[in-house]
């Protein structure tokens, strides 16, 4: 009997495909994609940005700190939850542009025959006709 060259060979196994971005940064624990990275460092330029333009509240002590420290924290806890949070298996930035897109394109569709459906149209008729 002649021995099946393939009957002889294992399985293949399947690579399993994991959605995992690649590392580009490592800090103890904590380890950060290229899109975390930029996420965090837009939110903390912003917030430096807000921090410097800001200098007139200190004229107003407690209160006036309080108040810049608030609007210094807004963009960097938006670049935190954007570099780090999801939602519905989804990266808010995803969302985003979901909202974006359900916001820009037209919610009412028309239905009008194309030129091939009525090319095809037409040639039924004329066989039919025959």
């Amino acid at each position: 009997m002649p021995s099946d060259s393939f009957s002889n060979r294992p399985a293949p196994r399947q690579i399993p495909h994991l959605e995992v971005e690649d590392t580009i940064l490592r800090v103890g624990p904590l380890s950060l994609s290229l899109r975390q990275a930029a996420l965090l460092l837009i939110g903390g330029c912003v917030a430096w940005s807000l921090w410097k333009a800001s200098w007139g509240l200190a004229a107003w002590y407690t209160p006036g700190l309080v108040l810049r420290v608030l609007l210094v924290a807004l963009p960097a806890l938006v670049s935190l939850a954007f570099a780090f949070g999801s939602s519905g298996g989804r990266r808010y930035d995803a969302w985003i542009m979901v909202i974006w897109r359900y916001l820009w394109l037209p919610k009412i569709a028309i239905w009008r025959r194309s030129a091939v459906q009525e090319a095809s149209s037409f040639d039924e008729s004329e066989s039919e006709a025959r």
